[in-house]
Formats: structure tokens, sequence, C-alpha cells
């Protein structure tokens, strides 16, 4: 998979670019609020409990902590350069998320698609006044990737490395589709994301590699 990934990072950058087009004209809009619709359909107490855990863990303020240790761990162990990487495209993404929420129409989603959950921590959100595309889902992808590669390369236990990289997914998957139960983001708003992180989640991966990682 990460093979597939960092071959094919263009195509990541080329389907951004053409859902956000899309996004921008509104042409998805109609499948937006099927989605959303379908996602919600079933609400219970634990998709809730969940939605709030996810929202915690995608923060900025806690991917920016794993995100930092992270590179400690990589500097420390002599990996200089993927640490300086790891940590510029992780603040590029911010970046690119932040611009692309000031200038991509994509409104955010109605108040009645919104669960009204209670964050027990205090989170840092930035006003901008579009949606497009999911800060969350941009960062978790990122360290999804870099978890996964670090995983397949240093883990020897092929069932552990297997179980590892699996629990990887799973929670990615989980933290992509809380979003969107949630009611914080539409579900175009959670693919770009995909396509945000996994490219740039691609560049941190090849030059992990150049650095012998």
């Amino acid at each position: 998979m990460i093979n597939y990934i960092t071959c094919k990072r263009k195509y990541f950058l080329a389907a951004l670019a053409a859902l956000t087009v899309l996004v921008a004209s509104r042409s998805v809009f109609s499948i937006d609020l099927a989605l959303i619709g379908l996602i919600q359909s079933a609400p219970l107490e634990i998709f809730d409990r969940l939605s709030l855990f996810f929202t915690i863990l995608g923060s900025g303020e806690v991917s920016g902590v794993i995100t930092a240790s992270l590179a400690v761990w990589l500097y420390v162990k002599n990996h200089k350069r993927a640490a300086f990487y790891l940590l510029l495209f992780f603040g590029l993404s911010v970046a690119v998320e932040l611009s692309m929420k000031f200038s991509v129409a994509q409104p955010k989603v109605f108040p009645q698609f919104r669960r009204g959950l209670k964050i027990p921590v205090p989170i840092y959100s930035p006003f901008t006044p579009y949606a497009y595309p999911s800060g969350h889902a941009t960062r978790s992808v990122i360290l999804s990737l870099v978890f996964f590669y670090i995983a397949q390369l240093k883990l020897t236990d092929e069932k552990i490395k297997a179980r590892t990289k699996t629990f990887i997914v799973f929670i990615c998957a989980l933290m992509l589709i809380s979003r969107i139960y949630e009611g914080s983001h539409w579900p175009m708003d959670v693919i770009g994301g995909v396509c945000l992180g996994s490219y740039l989640g691609a560049l941190i991966i090849e030059r992990f590699q150049k650095d012998n990682f």
C-alpha cells in the first residue's frame, strides 16, 4: 500500500484539484447531502462518544504533539532530515487547509446535521468561512501513513505487524467517518482531506526513504 501511494502521489494531487473544482461549483452538493443523511441515519450513544474522542485526537493540539514527539524520536535516531520534513509537510498541510477554507466556497454543515456534542476539553478551532477540506482528515491520513510505514519497516513479528497496520487503518477510518457523523464536515470535505493528506504523507515517506529510514 505504501509503495502504491508514494508512486501514485500525483494522482492524489490531481484528485484534490478535480474535487476542489467540483466542490466550489456545488456540482456534488447533492451527494454530500445524501451521504451525510445516510451516515447519520442510525445515531447511537457509542457513536457519539467515539466522535468526541476522535474530535480530540485529531485536533491540531493533539496531532501536533504526536507529530512533534515523532520528530524528536527521529532526530534522536539520527534521522534529522526525516524529522525536518515531517514537521515541514505537517505544517504545510495546516497552511494549505486554512488557505482552502478561506477560498473554496463550500458552506459549513447545516445546523440540522450537527449532533451538538459537547467536547469535554477546550480545543482551539480557528475561524474560517468555509468547510473544505477537513483538517482532521488531512492530519489523520498523514500520521496514519507515517505510522503504517514505520510499522512496516520496524516490526519484525509478522502477526504483530499485520495487526498493527490493521489497527492504524481502522482508527483512521473511524476518524474519517466520525467527522461526518458528528456533523463537523460534509463527506466531500473529508475526501478532500484524504487526498491532501495522502499526497503530503507520500512526500514525507519519500523523504524518509532518502534519509535511509
